[in-house]
């Protein structure tokens, strides 16, 4: 159990580290601002300082987490050599990586949209604008990077790679989808991300399980982080507001997208393992 969870919650440790040290420093440059005030006046005004650097810290998080992520991946492979050899699938053709980005597309606009019909959105405003205003609130270039690319992989590699990668070892496949899915939705901290990041973590981790390379769920959170980013500042898909019929349209269109989507993966994918000699190890898994 230990050596399953631990990728998480170096993760998660990793996190509230950073997140201490922004907010001594922001301490300290109140205290060296305006001096010794009372304790309230301290946190409230290191507290709205914080608040401007909420979108930095998450990617100093993740630029943080990246490099032990991959040496702990690195480990994973020398542990499957030293046991006789570490498992070996086929390459997929980049052509057949398309239906993914599809399917991240799709999916993200489809969750969102269910969670603002579900009315979860309006029950749990002040939680909504404060994700908003955490993940969205800096240049887009930078958000791209961010949230776009550098999340991605680095959540990819903790909960795919590793953390799934391991559970299968133990648990079988069905099983690593479900529990991966599971501690991602938890690690995220709140419930309204938990109820769009289980599903969310569901696809990734059958997507993984199809393909058996990290790049497959890294494209698909990639797409769907790209389009809630873009859409977020550049408001291009703010028209389906337009008219409720037109919204749920457009959901009933993009759950349609997603169901040919699986059909297509489901039905076209087979990545059969293949044996290679142990002092090859390959990077797809």
């Amino acid at each position: 159990m230990w050596r399953v969870l631990y990728p998480a919650l170096a993760y998660w440790g990793v996190t509230m580290l950073v997140s201490l040290l922004f907010s001594a420093g922001a301490l300290a440059y109140v205290i060296n601002q305006y001096g010794m005030l009372s304790m309230e006046r301290l946190v409230e005004k290191s507290t709205l300082l914080l608040s401007e650097y909420l979108y930095e810290m998450n990617i100093a998080s993740a630029l943080a987490t990246l490099p032990l992520m991959l040496w702990f991946r690195r480990m994973d492979q020398k542990r499957a050599i030293l046991k006789g050899g570490q498992r070996q699938f086929e390459k997929v053709k980049p052509i057949d990586y398309i239906p993914v980005v599809i399917f991240g597309i799709s999916a993200c606009i489809l969750l969102n949209n269910l969670m603002n019909l579900s009315g979860l959105m309006g029950v749990y405003q002040q939680t909504a604008d404060e994700l908003s205003s955490t993940f969205y609130q800096g240049h887009l270039i930078v958000e791209i990077l961010g949230v776009g690319f550098l999340v991605p992989v680095t959540e990819e590699l903790v909960f795919r790679g590793l953390t799934m990668t391991r559970m299968e070892e133990y648990w079988g496949k069905r099983n690593a989808v479900l529990l991966s899915a599971f501690v991602f939705a938890v690690i995220h901290g709140n419930f309204l991300q938990g109820l769009y990041t289980l599903p969310l973590g569901l696809m990734l981790g059958y997507v993984y399980a199809k393909y058996r390379s990290i790049a497959a769920p890294i494209l698909f959170h990639v797409a769907a982080n790209l389009v809630s980013v873009t859409a977020s500042e550049l408001g291009y898909l703010d028209f389906m507001a337009d008219s409720e019929p037109l919204y749920w349209g457009i959901t009933m269109g993009m759950g349609v997208v997603v169901l040919g989507v699986l059909y297509v993966i489901q039905n076209r994918i087979w990545v059969k393992e293949i044996t290679r000699p142990s002092e090859a190890p390959s990077d797809d898994r």
